[in-house]
């Protein structure tokens, strides 16, 4: 596999029989030493930088990296969500119905969606991957955009045809404005500390 970091082009070889990739995020934050998350066709993950590629994972249904490269989640085959801080040993978050994820810039904090329940729209989950217990986020019909590492989880509501901007940390959500166009765009600055929309 060819892969492109800062304008050089380095050779990884996967220890896979099939070449094809579904997925593949990459940190942004450390040009000198860059980490990739590679899903091969077959669902098996991987983490490469400049000098290795490992497996960590099979069946991997979906993944997700920090921008500074530090922390790995994914969800498998069996809906478990997983992830890796650094080089210690991978950990189980979610025994089951994990859907997808979405990791702080640093990669201390985690909202994960629910598995589709018939009738019923998914649930979000709030977890700080430094310790804590998971807390359940508000359930009306959001969609989490953005979370920081220091635990604020910026989430979109939508009622009455136009969509409510909420900030939402500790149990308690803030809401930002009350009539947001449904063709506005949302910006955030790196770890979430400032807003445009």
């Amino acid at each position: 596999q060819l892969e492109l970091w800062s304008g050089t082009e380095r050779l990884l070889t996967l220890p896979a029989e099939s070449a094809g990739l579904r997925s593949a995020p990459a940190s942004s934050l450390d040009e000198d030493e860059p980490v990739l998350l590679l899903v091969d066709a077959e669902g098996d993950l991987y983490r490469a930088d400049s000098k290795s590629c490992s497996m960590l994972a099979q069946q991997a249904q979906s993944c997700s990296l920090s921008c500074d490269g530090s922390t790995a989640v994914w969800v498998d085959g069996e809906h478990r969500l997983h992830f890796q801080q650094g080089d210690a040993p991978p950990v189980t978050a979610v025994e089951d119905a994990a859907y997808s994820a979405l990791l702080s810039y640093g990669g201390k904090s985690l909202v994960w969606e629910t598995a589709l329940i018939p009738d019923s729209g998914p649930r979000y989950y709030y977890l700080s991957l430094d310790g804590g217990q998971s807390q359940g986020l508000p359930a009306d019909d959001i969609s989490p955009l953005l979370v920081t590492d220091s635990g604020t989880v910026y989430y979109v509501s939508m009622r009455s045809g136009s969509c409510h901007l909420y900030a939402w940390k500790g149990g308690e959500s803030t809401q930002i404005t009350d009539c947001l166009s449904l063709s506005a765009s949302l910006r955030f600055n790196q770890d979430g500390t400032q807003l445009l929309y």
